[in-house]
């Protein structure tokens, strides 16, 4: 069985490496936009932990609105990707960051501590702490507070989700904390493919061959697993569900990783706790990370039209979308493209 699990593993490991070689240029390309770019504020510091850093995409608008305090503010999109709790990284969102600045957005791509430097509840910790942060200096880089949506992906979706749950809990129970918000600031959570409910995910994983590893992330093992999954506390949290903003969990219908099973019953066990605003989308044909990767290389625009239609309106949103000019990086030819998307083991 030992033997299996690693040649499976070493499977997956060339698969990555091919498919990061074949879109090597094209990564190199964004990052030396991210370095060149003067309306990217790199390496803010929101908090005493490490990795506790954060990067500001501005766009046009905000820049004027710093300089000149009576111009309209502009509205906010904090970003956490995923990275299997272990590789996570604030660079995986420059994509939707350059993207979304170009629509008039300013976006806050946020770091938190990985595995094995930090547990689950740490990086939950981590993103309350950011939240806190960019609703309290928001002005000052001419955002708008009242304008602000969170999306997580993967593992940032989950991260998110459970630190909005935390959150409402602990206000509702009069908690007091150094990070000051509540989650009736926020206008809106998007979760991408996420896994909301650890335990089942565990299982998930086990099923297709992996040795059970996740309750090895929890400072509690596995009866963290329970806790730290948003689908099983939300029946805990009642009392909180007013204070939550509107969740839209979407999913991709060919996820392996996550299956678009735990996005379902994170919606239903929502519903059910009373969260009217609770909706869950499964895009046809769709893997777990495309969203992030393969659709924006190839010209797409799926996650800002998920945001943008939540967070200025559909009518505004769209006619926003529809305004863009094209991204400020080279697109992945179509062959190219269709080979790394049946390489990419995720």
């Amino acid at each position: 069985a030992f033997a299996i699990l690693a040649l499976r593993l070493a499977v997956y490991a060339l698969r990555l490496a091919v498919y990061a070689l074949i879109l090597l240029p094209w990564f190199l390309q964004v990052g030396y936009l991210y370095f060149h770019n003067p309306r990217i504020f790199r390496g803010i510091c929101y908090g005493s932990q490490p990795r506790n850093l954060l990067d500001l995409y501005l766009p046009e608008e905000a820049l004027s609105a710093m300089k000149d305090g009576n111009l309209a503010k502009t509205p906010i999109v904090v970003t956490v990707m995923g990275g299997g709790w272990v590789i996570g990284y604030r660079l995986w969102n420059i994509l939707l960051g350059m993207r979304l600045a170009q629509a008039g957005v300013l976006v806050v791509a946020v770091d938190y501590r990985n595995f094995p430097g930090a547990y689950i509840h740490d990086m939950v910790e981590d993103i309350d702490h950011a939240v806190g942060w960019v609703l309290a200096n928001a002005v000052s880089y001419g955002g708008d507070r009242k304008q602000l949506m969170l999306v997580g992906q993967s593992a940032g979706a989950h991260l998110v989700a459970q630190a909005l749950l935390q959150r409402a809990c602990g206000t509702c129970q009069g908690a007091v904390s150094s990070s000051n918000w509540s989650p009736e600031d926020i206008k809106g959570f998007v979760g991408v493919s996420g896994p909301y409910d650890l335990v089942a995910l565990q299982e998930h994983l086990k099923a297709r061959g992996f040795h059970p590893f996740l309750h090895r992330l929890c400072a509690g093992g596995h009866s963290d697993l329970a806790r730290l999954s948003p689908t099983r506390m939300i029946s805990k949290a009642k009392p909180a569900v007013p204070q939550l903003p509107p969740f839209h969990l979407f999913t991709g219908e060919d996820d392996k990783s996550v299956p678009p099973a735990l996005s379902v019953a994170f919606g239903a066990a929502l519903r059910a706790a009373g969260a009217t605003r609770a909706t869950v989308e499964i895009r046809p044909k769709l893997l777990h990370a495309e969203a992030v990767v393969e659709d924006p290389f190839t010209g797409g625009d799926l996650q800002p039209e998920l945001l943008l239609t939540r967070l200025l309106g559909e009518t505004t949103g769209r006619a926003r979308l529809a305004a863009l000019p094209p991204p400020p990086y080279s697109l992945v030819p179509g062959l190219l493209a269709r080979i790394s998307k049946r390489l990419m083991p995720f």
